[in-house]
């Protein structure tokens, strides 16, 4: 999975030029919290937020009609790290929690193509989770074994199911970790039975 997959292509962005109450406007408009600042040559030169701009115009003098003479260049821009399309989304992800962004503005060959956004990811982590499909959802703690993922696939299958999402999370011991599996095509009790000879604790299961 790579930032171009789930990026929000061509996005709405500002000019240095652009109105301050435009740019406000853009955000309630398109719901966003965030927009890049581009030049002519599409070359990212910060983000700005709703918030920044509001504060602007609050604290700015000659209120009123004056407000128009201002440009988004007066506000405080933020500079924000950029990924590439081709980045694996994971680093993306890693990129915003360490920069406390909730966006980050997509850049190949020096030009904007895109922004990841939070909802973006959340999107990413639907999929990952197979969250728009249904089926059977198991949590349970594992073995930290080479091969423990193996023999559960492997179970589920002979039980005929067909696994939709397998994923491994932080266990509670150094000696295990958490996996989340959601299958089709069996019931609880049939998952269940599958898996129980090959984890430590099942900690919940549920058709979602």
């Amino acid at each position: 999975m790579f930032v171009r997959d789930f990026m929000t292509r061509d996005p709405v962005c500002l000019r240095p030029e652009s109105d301050p109450l435009a740019g406000i406007a853009l955000c309630k408009s398109g719901r966003f919290r965030h927009l890049p600042v581009v030049d002519n040559d599409s070359c990212v030169l910060g983000v700005v937020s709703r918030s920044d701009l509001e504060l602007f115009l609050a604290e700015a003098e000659s209120p009123g009609v004056m407000r128009r003479q201002y440009r988004v260049d007066q506000v405080d821009t933020r500079e924000m790290p950029s990924v590439a399309p081709d980045v694996p989304l994971e680093e993306a992800a890693q990129q915003m929690v360490e920069s406390k962004t909730t966006c980050l503005p997509v850049v190949e060959d020096g030009r904007l193509v895109g922004v990841v956004t939070e909802t973006d990811m959340l999107n990413a982590l639907l999929e990952v989770l197979s969250g728009q499909q249904k089926g059977i959802r198991l949590t349970a703690l594992v073995p930290y074994l080479k091969g423990s993922l193996a023999m559960i696939s492997t179970a589920v299958a002979e039980a005929g199911a067909l696994i939709l999402s397998l994923n491994m999370f932080r266990g509670t011991e150094p000696s295990n970790w958490g996996c989340t599996l959601k299958a089709t095509d069996v019931s609880e009790e049939g998952l269940i039975e599958a898996v129980r000879p090959w984890v430590e604790e099942i900690l919940d299961v549920r058709e979602i």
